[in-house]
């Protein structure tokens, strides 16, 4: 299940042309939620709210907090997959650091 878990996350451990195609069309689909939520009951998701660099400032706290160290721990108790994680970690932290010089 942990697996499955984090191929689902695993946009994010992608090169960084890729990823950042993903993460927009995350935030697209959050956007449009949030739009949804505000037609129906005037309240927005906080993830969901039109805020771009909010949004883009999320995806750093999504590697950090929650992808990152899925990754860490799950090559720790899959030995088969240590390598697969190891590099899945760098990419993440690379594309963190892209984030971080466009200023986000």
């Amino acid at each position: 299940q942990s697996v499955l878990h984090a191929a689902d996350l695993s946009n994010v451990t992608k090169c960084w042309s890729i990823h950042v195609q993903w993460s927009h069309a995350v935030m697209a689909e959050f956007f449009c939620q949030g739009d949804l939520e505000m037609h129906l009951h005037g309240k927005v998701s906080e993830h969901c709210v039109r805020d771009e660099k909010g949004a883009r400032s999320a995806q750093k706290r999504f590697i950090k907090a929650c992808v990152l160290p899925l990754y860490d721990k799950l090559g720790q108790v899959v030995p088969e997959l240590e390598a697969l994680t190891k590099n899945a970690v760098l990419q993440m932290e690379s594309n963190f650091d892209h984030w971080e010089s466009l200023g986000y």
